[in-house]
């Protein structure tokens, strides 16, 4: 994902340590594949609750600011629900489960350390 970040010009700091973060995570309710590929993917849509959480953002971990001249870019992007983003598009490692949060949060707001 890193590399689309790049790609779409997206301002992005990657993390160089562990950092506690309030969050709104996106919990999987349900995943639903496309039948056959379109465009060499496997289309992905998914269902699920935002609940907010304190979640520990690794080393490498990539944050994108929303104050930025590119905020709709990266939201198209990242959201988890987007029907036109990484999740959408099956750009994503992590699989997806139910039951799980999906890999790209919400931030509600970085404090300066």
């Amino acid at each position: 994902m890193i590399e689309r970040i790049r790609l779409h010009g997206l301002q992005h700091e990657v993390l160089a340590g562990d950092q506690l973060l309030t969050t709104e995570s996106f919990w999987i309710t349900e995943v639903t594949a496309s039948p056959r590929p379109y465009q060499n993917r496997i289309n992905r849509t998914i269902d699920g609750e935002l609940r907010e959480e304190n979640h520990i953002a690794k080393i490498g971990d990539v944050l994108v600011p929303s104050r930025q001249a590119q905020v709709r870019t990266a939201f198209w992007l990242l959201e988890p629900d987007s029907s036109d983003g990484a999740t959408t598009w099956s750009l994503l490692e992590t699989p997806l489960r139910v039951g799980t949060p999906h890999p790209i949060r919400r931030v509600q707001l970085v404090a300066k350390q």
